[in-house]
């Protein structure tokens, strides 16, 4: 009797060993198991990140190369211009002299004020003609003004000119500084079109403007009349036929789109 306790609690222990060791090995598969689950994911994760990475790259590359692409052909239109106005025939080709009494440009700022024409030389003709017409002298303050508020204006547009196609988007320029934000390099494609749009709006609007001057150039009251509405800057004026329109223009279409791109490259 003894003898077949001593055999049953020996079987029962080697039982208990058996089911203890399979606890042991089972815990340790079913740790392996999660552990490599862990591997797996933490991988696929990897993957997915450097997949969304590489898709970003290649995202920003496409819309760089189409922001530049829209300031290449913004640019070569205006360097066109530039060109064919420099290649005019010296017979025929115009050019603007600043009277000494007009200090709020200079002869180094004509290459903005021509650029402030969109470089037509017929207009930049007129515009001399109507400067030369205020025969302008140290005690004429009106006349004074009225030619520094044109030609400052004109300056203001190729300096905005310059900088957003040049100093802002151009390839030496701020450019870098949003190359790689997509939502960024979007809203300047925008914003680059609406300055370009608002600027060959208010460049046209000008060149008919300066014509009625020129025209009213017999008469000196009338001669004034239309570079005032030129030069006024008088704010938030919208009807066309009133001074200060095309400063009002300038400041709220031309120079805050500039202004608005300026911001975007900080």
């Amino acid at each position: 009797m003894k003898k077949i306790n001593i055999m049953f609690f020996l079987i029962l222990a080697i039982a208990f060993l058996a089911c203890k060791q399979e606890t042991a090995v089972s815990e340790k598969e079913e740790e392996k198991t999660v552990t490599g689950a862990k591997e797996t994911e933490e991988f696929k994760k990897k993957i997915e990140a450097g997949v969304t990475k590489e898709l970003t790259k290649r995202e920003n590359a496409a819309t760089l190369a189409e922001l530049k692409n829209e300031i290449s052909k913004y640019k070569k239109e205006i360097d066109d211009a530039k060109a064919g106005y420099e290649a005019t025939t010296s017979g025929s080709k115009k050019a603007i002299t600043i009277p000494a009494e007009v200090t709020d440009v200079t002869s180094s700022d004509l290459e903005m004020i021509y650029s402030g024409l969109g470089y037509d030389n017929n207009t930049i003709g007129k515009l001399h003609d109507s400067i030369v017409a205020l025969n302008i002298s140290s005690g004429k303050t009106d006349e004074i003004k009225f030619a520094n508020g044109v030609l400052k204006l004109l300056k203001s547009i190729g300096k905005d000119t310059k900088n957003v196609l040049e100093v802002y988007l151009g390839d030496t320029g701020s450019l870098s500084k949003i190359e790689n934000d997509k939502a960024k390099m979007e809203s300047a494609k925008i914003k680059v079109k609406e300055f370009i749009d608002a600027r060959k709006t208010l460049i046209t609007a000008l060149r008919a403007q300066i014509g009625a001057a020129e025209t009213a150039k017999s008469n000196p009251s009338n001669l004034k009349t239309e570079l005032e509405k030129i030069s006024d800057t008088t704010p938030n004026v919208s009807s066309s036929s009133a001074k200060g329109y095309y400063w009002s223009k300038y400041n709220k279409e031309v120079k805050a789109k500039a202004v608005e791109i300026g911001d975007l490259v900080k």
